[in-house]
């Protein structure tokens, strides 16, 4: 316990700035230390403090807050259980959790996203933890396509599925699109161009968003230092007057 209240109090320092290093971390995790069980329990254990931490920073009643808390804990079994002993599961059922929790995290950090005027540089770390988010689910959704048709995808060789998976999300999400990956049935067709779709409406519109309101802050200020916020005896006839009553 007290590991989760030293985590939340770090959320509520630099909350989106830490989010972001912890999805980050989760993404490399893999491809760079390897596919090996301490590894992927490490993955796992990361991706439980980024979902737990979005969900907590999020704006919400206590009631969805308690079906999101009951979400991420069945998340946690699942997915602990399938690292640990992977015939108990079966890969769909985490799947459809792991799809549901991602879908919990990324309501509840646009909801606070679009909720909040703050112009801090933290809610600019906030868009870009949004839009790894993103990826990460989407990552998700081609794995469960995956499993549903083996063949939905031109797969390269090296790495796990689902570090490719990811990969292919990644570059599916910016349009970079290299080519090395390739979608093959409808389903994964018409889902990858729905992400580059997604990719590009949310840089125009969340990104442009928080950047116009860093852009806008100063004359913000200058019209809340010159408004009537600002005293009510500014001009010149009302200083005068003041001067004849004292």
């Amino acid at each position: 316990m007290r590991l989760v209240r030293a985590y939340l109090r770090l959320l509520g320092r630099r909350r989106w700035s830490l989010l972001l290093v912890l999805v980050i971390g989760a993404i490399l995790a893999e491809p760079l230390l390897g596919s090996a069980l301490p590894v992927r329990l490490l993955a796992a254990l990361l991706f439980v403090l980024i979902l737990g931490g979005a969900v907590h920073t999020g704006r919400h009643t206590r009631r969805s807050a308690r079906a999101m808390a009951v979400l991420l804990l069945l998340w946690l079994a699942t997915e602990f259980t399938r690292l640990l002993a992977p015939d108990l599961v079966p890969g769909a059922v985490t799947l459809v959790v792991t799809l549901l929790v991602l879908a919990a995290a990324i309501w509840a950090t646009f909801a606070e996203l679009l909720g909040t005027s703050d112009t801090s540089p933290d809610a600019l770390m906030g868009t870009m933890f949004g839009y790894f988010l993103i990826a990460v689910a989407w990552s998700y959704l081609y794995a469960a396509i995956a499993v549903s048709d083996p063949e939905a995808f031109a797969l390269g060789g090296g790495a796990n599925v689902g570090v490719q998976l990811r990969y292919f999300s990644l570059v599916t999400m910016t349009t970079l699109g290299y080519g090395d990956i390739v979608p093959l049935s409808p389903a994964a067709r018409i889902v990858s161009a729905l992400q580059a779709v997604c990719g590009t409406l949310y840089v125009a519109i969340m990104i442009g968003r928080v950047v116009s309101s860093f852009v806008g802050l100063p004359q913000r200020r200058r019209r809340a230092g010159s408004g009537p916020a600002a005293g009510p005896h500014r001009g010149p006839r009302a200083r005068r007057r003041r001067s004849g009553e004292e």
